[in-house]
Order: C-alpha cells, then structure tokens, then sequence
C-alpha cells in the first residue's frame, strides 16, 4: 500500500474510533445523571438507576444468561416481498412471548407507553428479572448515522431491499442492537456471566409455557455464536455483499461471554464506521456481519450453528438447552 494511501487509512480508523467513543459518552452524559459510589457509577435514566463499573466481581458472576433486547417504533414498513409488512401493533403481540422468558431482561424503549406495557408483561416475573430504559434516539450512537445512512440509500442506482436498504431508521435499528448490548454488558445488572441479545419479535412462535435461555452445547466462550445462514464467500467485497444483499449469519439472536460480547459490540461499531466513512456502503447488521467476516481482521471470531433453512435455529437451540436444566 503506498504511504500516502496507508496513512489516509489510519487516519480514518482514528478518526473512526474517536467518534464512536464520543458518540457513546454523549449517551451517556446526556441522559444520565452520574454520582459516583465507590467502585460504581450510578446514573439515573427516568426512575430508574444506570449502573456502570465494578459492582460485579469476576470470580462471582452467575452462569445464567442476560437478554438484551429493544423496541424502537418506526411505523409499519415492507419486509421483503410486496404483500408482508410489519407494523407496531405486530411487534406488541410477538413481545408477549417475554412473560414466559425466565431470564433477566434489560430492554430500551424511546416510547414511554410500549415501556409500560413491557414491564406490564414482564411483571409476574417479579421486578429484580427486568430492567428497562427509555432512551432519546438523538442521544444514541446508531440513530446518529440516520443522516449518513439516508444519504448512502439515495445514490443512484444503490440497490433496493425492503427495508434493508430503503428505510434508513430500519437501518438504524440493527446497527443499534451492538450499542445497546455494549451499555448492558458493562452494567451488567444481574452479574451474569452470558449476554445475549434476542429480537423482540424472535420467539414469535414460541408457546406461552415458561422456558429459558442457556448457552448452546460445545459452546467456546472465546468466541460469539450466532445461526448460519448460508456458507461465507470469501471473495465477496463489501460492494457485493451489500449490493447481494448477501447473508452469512442472522442477526436475530447471538449469544457469548460478558467481556468477549463487549469487545465484539466495539468491533461491530468500527466496522459499522467504517463502511459508511470509506466505502459508502450499508445495509443491516446482517451485511456488517458478512464484511467482517470476510476481511479476516475481527478482534472476536463467530462460532456458527446451522440447519439449513432455520434462521431461528441457535435461539431455540439455546431455549432447549434451558429446558434441559429444569427436568
């Protein structure tokens, strides 16, 4: 690579990581009063308390696991073919599958009333299972590329798939997943040892028969497990990966250790930069995943499960994988 050219690269990933470190404080100075208590940082969101730092121990983290999820609304949009849409009123139904969830749960909203109907759902399991967040989508790292992002979908003859690529707060939405798992893990409220981040709409099918989610079999808690959907092509570049709409791995669940899921969330909130700033490319989290992966440079590698055809597949695993410690 020559000089000049090396050094306009590593000033971007300056740059780059600079942002993304400032876009993080911004969220949380901005929303949360901080008072610092020993070991610990508190900081208020609402009524409720935003806990960074050492309160947990190393040696006494809990083998369970702790979901994260959110519900941002951006009204009803496409979802693939012409005939599907997905509205709000959709994702509250498929949120009902949260009463039976036995796990600890920490959720962020931006609307005050789906919060409430949230923690409605989530009330017979007792408060000490649940915290939620409401949260300004201004003060976030992910609706901050809004701008970027909608610049990027209006290029001339930049490909159209629904939503991925047409509706910018979708966009939004995916990349958002990685910040908020970022916040969660260094909480860590329920000093658990496992994070997992689950879709709200997930366990759309699943009964209302209480289950729990565990870590998979042969699970290697160095790396972060997600579903395979379709074996990665090496020789795709993030042109063709997006322009493809390519998939390697589904975005919906994915499941690892506390401190290798913060560092994957870093990694994931690079990378996301990074296509935006130098190549003018995005997609959902789905494509950031495949362009990761392909360029051989991921801090955290990606441990697969798959049957064919099952984008479901890992977090059902894991729920199984929960049923089997309470026979």
């Amino acid at each position: 690579m020559p000089s000049k050219q090396r050094t306009i690269t590593i000033l971007c990933s300056i740059f780059i990581v600079f942002n993304i470190i400032w876009k993080t404080t911004v969220l949380k100075n901005t929303i949360q009063k901080e008072v610092n208590v020993k070991n610990a940082s508190y900081r208020d969101i609402g009524d409720n308390k935003f806990i960074f730092g050492l309160h947990c121990k190393q040696t006494n983290l809990s083998e369970n696991v702790t979901i994260v999820t959110s519900f941002f609304n951006i009204g009803t949009f496409r979802k693939g073919a012409p005939s599907l849409y997905y509205s709000p009123e959709k994702y509250y139904k498929w949120m009902e599958s949260y009463r039976s969830m036995f796990n600890p749960v920490i959720a962020f909203f931006d609307n005050d009333t789906v919060m409430k109907y949230f923690q409605g759902i989530r009330q017979p399991l007792g408060e000490n299972y649940t915290k939620t967040f409401l949260v300004q989508r201004s003060d976030m790292w992910a609706f901050n590329l809004r701008e970027s992002i909608s610049r990027i979908f209006k290029k001339p003859g930049y490909p159209k798939y629904h939503p991925n690529t047409v509706v910018p707060e979708y966009s939004c939405l995916m990349h958002a997943k990685y910040e908020a798992i970022f916040l969660a893990t260094e909480a860590n409220f329920f000093c658990t040892q496992y994070f997992a981040w689950i879709d709200i709409g997930y366990f759309r099918k699943t009964s209302m028969s209480p289950f729990e989610i565990w870590i998979p079999p042969n699970y290697n808690s160095s790396l972060v497990a997600y579903t395979e959907i379709s074996s990665r092509k090496p020789e795709l570049d993030p042109k063709g990966i997006v322009y493809s709409n390519a998939v390697w791995v589904a975005g919906g669940f994915f499941i690892g250790e506390v401190n290798v899921i913060r560092q994957w969330a870093e990694t994931y909130m690079r990378a996301t930069e990074m296509m935006i700033r130098q190549y003018e490319l995005i997609s959902t989290d789905q494509q950031v995943l495949y362009v990761l992966g392909n360029s051989g440079q991921m801090d955290v590698r990606i441990q697969t499960y798959r049957i064919r055809g099952n984008w479901f597949y890992l977090g059902y695993m894991c729920a199984g994988e929960g049923k089997k410690r309470h026979l």
